[in-house]
């Protein structure tokens, strides 16, 4: 699952892996796409987020730091995009198999 939350002053994406089979964190891909930001933001791949750690297992969550929050959403100003309960459309995706894992809309609040 996705949401975004408060770390200390910035809004950040938090990424939920809720049950199932472990994942390899090289082969997840997020995306989001906010229909009001100037340009496209950058996908991610978890391996790129937690390092070394060789899988997402069930029950951990991962916080995305500010900046890469920023460039997965293409924005500069998430606090303005909070003001505004701008709606972001996330995917969660298993590269090899081409599943979807996750696919929602979200707002950034």
């Amino acid at each position: 699952s996705a949401e975004f939350v408060k770390n200390g002053s910035d809004i950040v994406l938090r990424l939920s892996h809720n049950g199932g089979d472990a994942l390899n964190p090289k082969d997840i891909k997020v995306t989001a796409y906010v229909a009001s930001a100037s340009s496209n933001g950058e996908q991610l791949i978890i391996k790129d987020i937690i390092g070394d750690d060789n899988a997402w297992n069930a029950g951990e969550s991962i916080l995305l730091t500010a900046d890469k929050t920023k460039t997965l959403l293409g924005i500069n100003d998430v606090s303005s995009a909070a003001e505004k309960s701008t709606p972001v459309e996330i995917g969660i995706y298993h590269t090899p198999s081409t599943n979807v894992i996750y696919h929602a809309t979200i707002l950034i609040e």
